[in-house]
């Protein structure tokens, strides 16, 4: 695995770049795996090969690209923690 924070300026494009690989279809549908939220920023995991070769992105909430931050917050893993008593 290796890990990637983009900076204030990088976009979409660049963050494929990066990776060697698009984030979407062609079609607009996510190649990654899942999109968390932490604290301080968002969490992309790829997988970039079947030996399970991937990458971790950190997309910083205070100082990311308004495009990543965008395609973030629309795919989010809506995660409901339920309580059991």
């Amino acid at each position: 695995v290796f890990f990637v924070i983009p900076e204030s300026r990088d976009t979409v494009t660049d963050l494929e770049t990066t990776l060697g690989s698009p984030i979407r279809t062609t079609e607009g549908h996510p190649l990654w795996e899942v999109i968390e939220a932490h604290n301080t920023c968002y969490e992309m995991v790829f997988v970039l090969s079947s030996s399970g070769y991937g990458a971790l992105v950190f997309v910083p909430y205070m100082d990311a690209h308004p495009e990543l931050l965008a395609l973030c917050r629309s795919h989010v893993a809506r995660m409901h923690v339920t309580s059991t008593s």
